[in-house]
């Protein structure tokens, strides 16, 4: 397994190219918690929201 460096910077940009969380996880190898978790710190960090979340839905 290889490891990541800058784990934040790269899911943050693989959320923003894929457009989702779960798509950007399936990339990373990672759940999408991982990824929401590694967003979040960014957004904290930052003090704003990086991206808009709309509510999931199932049927």
């Amino acid at each position: 397994m290889t490891q990541r460096h800058h784990p934040a910077a790269e899911d943050f940009t693989a959320a923003a190219e894929a457009r989702s969380f779960a798509r950007a996880a399936e990339q990373m190898h990672v759940s999408p918690a991982a990824i929401s978790f590694q967003i979040k710190q960014i957004e904290h960090m930052s003090g704003f929201a990086m991206f808009e979340r709309a509510a999931a839905t199932s049927r």
